[in-house]
């Protein structure tokens, strides 16, 4: 909570106005609440340092959360969904920016905690996309800025227009936002192999998965700079994410086949960056080591076995030692000297990644 926070307790200062909270809403969001009905400029003037200073540095969702609870005017201690998100991992929730939904916005002029988690993109009530750009400034809407339900330069959040969602990417949402899923019938197309997966679990596979989708990993190639990651911009991204889950275990096979004949075009345009599919596997394994993603590392040495042309050593301590032995792509220099390669078989090897073709031939 910074240098500060170490030495001394940060409070909240009792307005006179005190409202309660909504059961889903954004702790942050409440206090800019709470400053507008009473007159503050900014929220920040209702944190202090032991009732006398202001605390000047922008609170996160969990700091801002704790504080509340404390209170019970704020009913904080008693909103069972807000306590929820806030027992997730503090790496999912958005600090800086607000996402929204103009729909629910104009039903009920608050932020809602959902909308500030990184794996929110959907308003499931609504099934439209989350905006988190204004349309008139085209800047993102900052906490604190301290306008709740405007932006700094005028517009009122729900006159935004919106934009329905795919079914499978509704689906999506809902299995990262841990709706139960046995209450709702769509959610019965969920893939077996996800339903094992604990919130933490989903969140991290859905935020380390987007990023080695093919278009996302091309996007990057194209650009040295890393443009913001707004909703706008990533919905071809997670649009394809939905289908690929929706799919289950065979779209995760679809995935790793995709990155093979990625770094095959890399390959004859002789872009000869480290190859994407042994980056993606060696991440895989040292992200999800646990059982839960046992199934998709078994995928991956199935698929490794059977297609991929490139030796396997026991230098590649990821895998286990039947498929190392069992692998049928050899060294070069193993094979030439075990079946007595020529040089220009050698050569051809090395060109086509073809030396177990050559060893067939040798053995016949």
């Amino acid at each position: 909570m910074g240098k500060i926070a170490k030495h001394y307790k940060l409070s909240i200062l009792k307005p006179i106005i005190r409202p309660k909270c909504y059961q889903d809403e954004s702790p942050m969001g409440y206090l800019i609440r709470l400053a507008e009905l009473n007159g503050y400029k900014t929220y920040k003037w209702l944190v202090t340092i032991e009732g006398l200073i202001t605390y000047s540095r922008m609170l996160s969702h969990i700091e801002a959360y704790n504080l509340l609870k404390s209170l019970s005017w704020t009913g904080f201690n008693q909103a069972n969904e807000v306590n929820k998100v806030c027992n997730y991992s503090a790496d999912n929730l958005n600090l800086n920016n607000v996402q929204y939904c103009p729909l629910c916005l104009k039903e009920n002029n608050y932020f809602r905690i959902n909308w500030q988690m990184k794996t929110a993109f959907t308003c499931l009530k609504h099934k439209v996309w989350l905006k988190d750009i204004c349309p008139t400034c085209k800047e993102p809407i900052k906490y604190n800025a301290s306008l709740l339900g405007k932006c700094p330069c005028g517009m009122v959040l729900a006159n935004q227009p919106v934009e329905d969602i795919p079914s499978s990417v509704y689906l999506l949402q809902q299995y990262l936002f841990d709706i139960d899923l046995d209450s709702i019938s769509s959610t019965q197309q969920t893939p077996e192999a996800y339903l094992k997966f604990t919130i933490t679990e989903r969140t991290e596979y859905y935020l380390f998965m987007s990023r080695w989708l093919p278009i996302a990993i091309l996007e990057r190639r194209k650009s040295n700079k890393r443009a913001n990651s707004t909703i706008n911009l990533l919905r071809e991204n997670i649009t394809a994410f939905a289908d690929f889950f929706m799919q289950g275990t065979s779209g995760f096979w679809e995935l790793v086949e995709q990155l093979n004949e990625l770094d095959k075009q890399y390959r004859l345009e002789n872009k000869l960056e480290k190859l994407v599919f042994n980056k993606f596997y060696q991440y895989f394994y040292k992200k999800f080591p646990n059982d839960n993603f046992l199934i998709f590392r078994r995928l991956i040495e199935k698929y490794i076995k059977k297609f991929w042309r490139k030796q396997l050593t026991y230098r590649n301590i990821l895998f286990n030692s039947t498929l190392i032995k069992s692998h049928p792509w050899i060294p070069i220099n193993q094979a030439a000297k075990e079946f007595k390669l020529t040089p220009a078989e050698i050569r051809r090897a090395i060109k086509d990644e073809s030396i177990i073709v050559l060893i067939k031939q040798k053995e016949n």
